[in-house]
């Protein structure tokens, strides 16, 4: 009988995390190469974000942007951190193609990277 239950949750759960649209996104090969000159940092906060899947495929759809270099997303913190050169891209396409409006998220700052 708990191996019943289990089974249905299990399936209710892949389910759920199928239609939400929780799978990884793949990391597209851009090709571009980003020199270093602008490079910027964008903290995201994506409070829509409720999954490790969700968070696996913001970074890997950040990830596979023109001119993005970096991408973590943290799930317990539902943020987001990018690198990218601003002679490539813009904040405001990391906002359209990002899925930051998928996550109800917003860019919370922007500025010039100073590396690590």
């Amino acid at each position: 009988m708990k191996q019943k239950t289990l089974l249905r949750g299990i399936t209710a759960f892949l389910l759920v995390f199928t239609l939400m649209g929780c799978t990884p996104a793949q990391k597209q090969d851009t090709g571009t190469v980003i020199t270093g000159n602008n490079l910027r940092v964008a903290e995201i906060d994506l409070p829509g974000m409720f999954c490790a899947g969700c968070a696996q495929s913001s970074k890997s759809t950040f990830e596979g942007m023109s001119g993005v270099l970096q991408a973590t997303v943290n799930i317990a913190t539902k943020k987001g951190t990018v690198i990218y050169d601003a002679d490539i891209t813009t904040k405001e396409a990391l906002i359209q193609e990002g899925l930051i409006q998928a996550y109800e998220g917003k860019i919370i700052t922007d500025e010039a990277y100073e590396g690590e």
